[in-house]
């Protein structure tokens, strides 16, 4: 039987690796430091790729929508290897 240690709080783990922890208003103090140019490229980057479509959580790759007996899920697109699911939240329409 292999001793695990149990798991260490992520500051102490954070301060241990050398990695510093940053919350929201830290990330975006140091975004404003930055010059327009790199902020505008930061934000580029930040904005590029799908959003709209969830991401396994097990595999990392994009879900898949699909059809079942309630309504319409997400799956992933490694199913039937992976099962992992999600509830499709409705769409809202609003009147214009």
């Amino acid at each position: 039987m292999r001793f695990c240690p149990p798991p260490l709080p992520v500051q102490d783990y954070a301060v241990e690796a050398g990695i510093q922890l940053l919350d929201g208003a830290g990330i975006a103090e140091r975004i404003r430091t930055l010059d327009a140019d790199k902020q505008a490229k930061l934000l580029l980057r930040a904005f590029e790729g799908d959003y709209q479509t969830p991401t396994c959580a097990a595999c990392g790759v994009k879900m898949v929508e699909r059809q079942g007996k309630v309504g319409s899920f997400w799956g992933c697109r490694n199913y039937p290897s992976c099962r992992v699911k999600l509830a499709r939240a409705n769409a809202l329409t609003m009147a214009v």
